[in-house]
């Protein structure tokens, strides 16, 4: 079991095992799940942030504070990604509408539903 694994079995999160082939696979899927949303951002530099922060919060590990993503996938910028985060213009209508169109092509079904329950949760 690598490093990562024992991290988050011991967070209570399953463990995986991942090749190289399959991280790159992976990178791949993340870059063009990014592109689906690319045009809702005004500016090039949304593009990017979007995407760096898109790779910081698949990081293993469960803060996912600016700082820590700037730190780990934005080059040590953090004011960049503060400013993406808490002053980035973009519509909020228009990424949720892209992501429900996703979500319909990836998961819809004429015949089928999908119930989302977390009643298995104690109350």
């Amino acid at each position: 079991m690598s490093a990562v694994s024992e991290a988050a079995v011991g967070e209570g999160f399953p463990a995986f095992e991942l090749s190289e082939a399959d991280v790159v696979g992976l990178a791949d899927e993340l870059v063009a799940y990014h592109r689906e949303f690319a045009e809702l951002f005004f500016r090039r530099e949304q593009r990017q942030w979007a995407l760096t922060y898109l790779q910081g919060l698949l990081l293993p590990g469960r803060r996912k504070c600016a700082e820590g993503l700037a730190l780990a996938v934005g080059e040590g910028k953090v004011r960049e990604m503060q400013r993406f985060l808490g002053e980035g213009a973009w519509d909020d209508g228009a990424i949720l509408a892209r992501h429900a169109e996703l979500v319909a092509a990836s998961l819809g079904d004429g015949d089928g539903v999908l119930i989302v329950d977390g009643s298995e949760f104690p109350k």
